[in-house]
């Protein structure tokens, strides 16, 4: 009791305050990225994720914050545990959903350690009434089943960051994304060129994950090369200065 004026003084600052304060960077970041000051003061914030879904960090704060709620008014271990498993199965399925990390293996490695501790959670719930006589043979096994999973993320990471590093620095890998986008040029000039009904045709009979990849690469195209955007989406307007660069250096690197 001593230390509750404490702890609600900790709340008021660091929660309320601090993520008051993050979030209000959050709302207007759309409105304010193009300003230098804003970007070196708040980069930290959005810096790891997609610039449609730059609101992302808040949710793992909520994510945060909300594990850790249950275990105020929760009294029995098993519903304890079924907190947090619920709370990380609904983040999860938003990850699943919004992919927020820039690097796709971010988000594969993000999805795969959320869903090894529900699996962890759901073996713990073994030792929420103690561990009877007749299945203490079985607790070893579970205990080292629960170690095993904890420890895969990592070798998850690695695997992927040996693929990530490959992408990114292995001139057949790079050579093989210049020979990618060379082979794609024509096809969207002939896309963006062609009559609005051929279009509006072409959308109506592709099927649902086809139209939604070309309307997300849309949002993209319209908002960092047209200056237009479509959506909210975090952009300083720089990326189509810096097009004839890009050609260059592709237009080199292919020969």
């Amino acid at each position: 009791n001593s230390m509750v004026g404490v702890a609600v003084i900790a709340v008021i600052l660091y929660i309320f305050g601090f993520g008051g304060l993050f979030m209000r960077a959050v709302i207007v970041a759309p409105r304010f990225f193009g300003d230098t000051g804003f970007r070196r003061r708040w980069k930290f914030l959005f810096i790891k994720f997609r610039p449609d879904v730059w609101w992302w960090a808040m949710l793992i704060c909520l994510k945060g914050v909300l594990m850790n709620i249950g275990f105020t008014f929760m009294k029995l271990g098993i519903s304890q545990i079924y907190w947090v498993m619920a709370v990380l199965g609904v983040y999860c399925g938003l990850a699943i959903i919004f992919m927020p990390w820039r690097h796709r293996p971010a988000n594969a490695l993000d999805i795969y350690t959320n869903f090894a501790l529900i699996f962890v959670c759901s073996l713990l719930a073994f030792y929420v009434h103690g561990v009877p006589e007749e299945l203490k043979e079985v607790e070893e096994t579970i205990g080292g089943t629960v170690i095993a999973i904890n420890m895969t993320p990592l070798l998850v990471a690695v695997l992927l960051f040996a693929g990530l590093f490959y992408q990114h620095t292995h001139p057949n890998a790079q050579n093989s994304r210049v020979q990618e986008i060379k082979k794609l040029a024509p096809a969207m000039n002939g896309f963006f060129n062609s009559p609005e009904a051929e279009m509006l045709n072409f959308m109506n009979k592709i099927d649902e994950w086809g139209r939604f990849h070309i309307i997300s690469a849309m949002h993209v195209v319209s908002t960092e090369y047209g200056g237009d955007p479509l959506k909210a989406r975090l952009s300083d307007g720089k990326l189509k200065s810096t097009s004839d660069l890009s050609n260059n250096s592709i237009t080199s690197s292919s020969r």
